[in-house]
């Protein structure tokens, strides 16, 4: 993530509820903060301390097992969110940014951005079976069950890497041409990624690593957090740039994936809420309605 975010929270993990949404924040005060919803409708459950001083940036949940996986630089903290409690840790890793889950497969993948390299971790360990080498800086990562594989957002290197995850071979790279940001999976083989320096969102196909799409978001810009509702083909893609927060955006906050899309420009817009924090900054509205 960008600088000034990327590992900015410390401390303690804030669990946030809606009537509508689960969602997990993050929030750098390693105390408890006061139940008092806001009108978003959000409000915060409890805080869970995972304890050290390093900051984190991504957080993977798995859903099933309860388990939330925390990238600390050096090392991935694993936190049982319903026991509120650390439950282990993936060490001696350099710059870990996160870890992508491949749950079908019982294996996560960290994305060490010191090393430019891939862990390979079996998840019901905890130890590591193998490391992969990546290109420059990978940072943020999406895994698609469809083509089996894990798709790795090379930040200084403009591209992606794409990693067979059953046996850890690349099956190749994406030249993205630009910055990569956050990437999600669409649940049909296809990968959408944000690229914060041309201030774009890119599709690829995870099968036969082409880019099919490349749309700009103007006028928002440098967008970082991307989020998407597979359902109701929506993509929501958060912006951190010159747009001021307190002014209504025109355009909608997002945009319905059809064939529709291929042929006309989307519209998008800022969205600060439960998908992203920033530091101890943490909001849970958005600054246009859907």
């Amino acid at each position: 993530m960008k600088e000034g975010i990327d590992m900015a929270c410390r401390g303690t993990v804030a669990v946030v509820f809606s009537t509508l949404t689960a969602a997990l924040l993050l929030t750098g005060f390693a105390r408890n903060i006061p139940v008092a919803p806001d009108p978003s409708g959000y409000h915060i459950l409890k805080t869970i301390p995972v304890g050290g001083t390093e900051g984190w940036d991504y957080l993977t949940m798995d859903s099933a097992a309860r388990r939330l996986y925390i990238g600390r630089g050096d090392h991935i903290d694993v936190v049982d969110v319903d026991r509120g409690t650390v439950v282990g840790k993936v060490t001696d890793l350099r710059g870990a940014h996160g870890m992508a889950l491949a749950l079908d497969l019982g294996r996560g993948f960290t994305t060490d951005g010191a090393a430019n390299t891939v862990t390979i971790v079996d998840l019901r360990t905890l130890k590591k079976i193998g490391t992969v080498n990546a290109r420059k800086d990978p940072d943020s990562f999406a895994y698609d069950d469809v083509t089996k594989r894990v798709f790795i957002m090379n930040s200084a290197g403009n591209d992606a890497t794409a990693i067979n995850a059953s046996d850890g071979t690349i099956a190749g790279t994406i030249a993205l041409g630009g910055q990569p940001e956050f990437a999600v999976a669409d649940g049909r083989g296809k990968i959408f990624v944000n690229i914060t320096d041309k201030d774009q969102i890119v599709e690829f196909d995870g099968r036969t690593l082409k880019i099919l799409h490349r749309w700009p978001i103007a006028p928002c810009d440098l967008p970082s957090g991307l989020a998407m509702d597979q359902k109701n083909r929506r993509l929501f893609s958060r912006a951190l740039g010159r747009w001021p927060w307190t002014r209504k955006p025109t355009t909608s906050c997002s945009s319905r994936q059809s064939a529709a899309m291929a042929r006309r420009l989307p519209r998008w817009c800022p969205i600060r809420s439960s998908f992203s924090s920033s530091g101890s900054n943490v909001e849970s509205r958005t600054d246009c309605a859907c």
